[in-house]
């Protein structure tokens, strides 16, 4: 089981799917693979909560934005916990469309303030990748903290080595695998799929299988509006909660 002290933000449909990043597209690609934003056609707005094994002190908030344009653009404010611990990140990330390939970048100032012991800050960058061989066959690749950032001097954080690809069966079928490698962790293997019900309600599941969690979902889609919730059960530590609500606007 892989257990670190860092935390990771996702959105609830990629949690949902077995936390899968590396395939995400548009909005939901803003806090996944910044390679995602690089068709984006329309402004969205996004807010995000997360609360881990019913635990307060382990409340994740988050907000989003993404912008269109020749090179599209998002940018993203996050925290998570609250009193002894506050971590916060600043994030901008770009993307461009060169045909075959879509590419991505996100930087990432990051302030972590543990109260009575120590304050300190840095920059991280990730890479990312997305390469839509078929208009059903998507594949992705995502390198987390590129530049392996330290904190508190010795503290390295968290840099990860990301592969996955979709498949897309019919307009309302997906699914999707991934592998993925914390440096100093095991590999990790995620499976998950996601269907539309009436082109309205997405339903997902996933499962993580280095991490012991299995992970479901459900959304629901109004004009321009989305609501997303998801949940995931660890074998031993419980359950968390994830929400979103999603806005656009052209």
């Amino acid at each position: 089981m892989q257990l670190t002290a860092q935390h990771e933000f996702h959105h609830p449909r990629s949690a949902s799917m077995g936390v899968i990043t590396t395939v995400q597209e548009e909005e939901y690609a803003l806090f996944a693979n910044p390679a995602g934003i690089a068709n984006l056609e329309r402004w969205n707005l996004g807010t995000f909560y997360h609360q881990a094994f019913g635990l307060s002190e382990l409340t994740s908030l988050a907000i989003g934005l993404t912008i269109p344009g020749r090179i599209p653009l998002g940018l993203t404010f996050q925290q998570f916990g609250r009193g002894h611990l506050k971590d916060q990140r600043i994030g901008l990330a770009m993307a461009h469309d060169f045909g075959p390939i879509s590419l991505g970048l996100a930087s990432y100032y990051r302030l972590l303030s543990i109260p009575g012991y120590a304050r300190d800050q840095a920059m991280t960058w990730d890479f990312g990748i997305l390469v839509p061989l078929s208009p059903k066959f998507h594949m992705g690749f995502l390198l987390q903290n590129l530049s392996r950032t330290k904190i508190f001097q010795s503290e390295k954080l968290i840099t990860a080595i990301r592969f996955g690809a979709r498949y897309l069966f019919h307009q309302y079928l997906m699914i999707a695998i991934e592998i993925s490698h914390t440096l100093g962790y095991d590999w990790s293997s995620k499976a998950g799929l996601e269907y539309v019900i009436k082109g309205k309600i997405p339903v997902r599941s996933g499962i993580n299988l280095l991490r012991k969690t299995a992970h479901a979902g459900i959304g629901f889609l109004q004009g321009n509006w989305t609501i997303d919730y998801g949940l995931d059960l660890h074998i031993h530590l419980g359950t968390s909660h994830r929400a979103a609500l999603y806005i656009r606007w052209n």
